[in-house]
């Protein structure tokens, strides 16, 4: 089974909204699909509510008229997006039931049809305590594989990373890291040990920065930078020595920590940024949680945004 990952911006307010409720409530989240690292990426564009008007509410159930939704998996065909199905457990609890599998087999088949593409899934929604305002579980199909939607990303001023309900992360070597957790707490190391960072630049800067996201405990760190390191580079760029010039810099940067299990990959591009890369430094590069730049503007490929996690 795949993992996949959802990433919210503002429709996260209307997500916690249509949780905040006595009654069960339902709506169709129209994302667009990037696969990359053997993950999906769910990256939300529009929220469209079912309206009063098409379905019958109560706390426990709820029955809803094809046009509660057809409108909205039209508009996700339009924009060459995905059609999924949200609905809410109004008591606390979004583990999805017998009866919302069923429902889920029923829908697949015209969402799919409709959109056309092989992707459908469905996201279940409880009210929360958290700061996101809800608690989720999230399931689906893309083709014949299934997955799992065990994290979210809500991006905005910060980066805030929810885990999906009855998902244990992993949180890396407690021994190692003991003094961070002890700093800042379990969370935010989780969600470190949950990014895919990209680092644009790995010259003096760059490569002591991909030292530290590698001692900080960030999973997976993917480095770009044409440059080729010469031996007058060696005296600035970590991780470098005399013989290892005419090679990439990219390559030279140290992205293992010292007794630590986490490893990164090292990717040079040719270009002047990720998006003016080849396909193959593009697609790593849209694979990333953050990108923070050490080099000009034109080489962002992302802009760095500060890290929180909540429970």
């Amino acid at each position: 089974m795949t993992g996949a990952t959802l990433v919210l911006t503002e429709s996260v307010a209307a997500l916690a909204a249509l949780a905040d409720g006595g009654l069960e409530a339902a709506a169709v989240l129209v994302v667009g699909v990037h696969r990359a690292a053997g993950r999906l990426r769910l990256l939300a564009r529009e929220l469209h509510p079912v309206a009063d008007a098409h379905c019958d509410r109560l706390p426990d159930e709820m029955t809803v008229s094809s046009a509660g939704w057809v409108g909205a998996v039209g508009r996700a065909a339009e924009l060459g997006a995905v059609a999924l199905w949200v609905h809410t457990h109004p008591g606390g609890d979004p583990t999805p039931s017998r009866r919302d599998a069923i429902v889920d087999r029923q829908l697949e088949g015209p969402f799919t049809v409709r959109t056309g593409s092989e992707v459908y899934g469905s996201v279940v929604l409880s009210p929360s305590g958290t700061p996101a305002g809800f608690a989720f579980t999230g399931a689906g199909r893309d083709g014949r594989e299934s997955f799992r939607v065990t994290r979210a990303f809500v991006v905005g001023a910060h980066l805030r990373l929810l885990q999906a309900h009855g998902t244990v992360p992993e949180a890396g070597d407690a021994g190692l890291y003991d003094r961070q957790v002890r700093a800042f707490g379990g969370g935010l190391q989780t969600a470190l040990g949950g990014l895919r960072v990209g680092l644009a630049g790995a010259g003096g800067t760059g490569s002591a920065v991909a030292e530290q996201l590698a001692r900080l405990g960030v999973a997976d760190v993917t480095v770009f930078d044409p440059d080729v390191l010469s031996a007058s580079n060696t005296t600035r760029v970590y991780g470098s020595a005399p013989t290892r010039s005419a090679s990439r810099r990219s390559r030279s940067c140290p992205t293992t920590s010292p007794g630590s299990r986490r490893n990164a990959t090292s990717q040079p591009f040719p270009g002047r940024s990720p998006r003016r890369g080849t396909p193959d430094s593009s697609q790593a590069a849209t694979s990333c949680s953050a990108a923070p730049t050490t080099r000009p503007a034109g080489w962002s490929c992302h802009g760095s945004r500060p890290i929180s996690s909540s429970p």
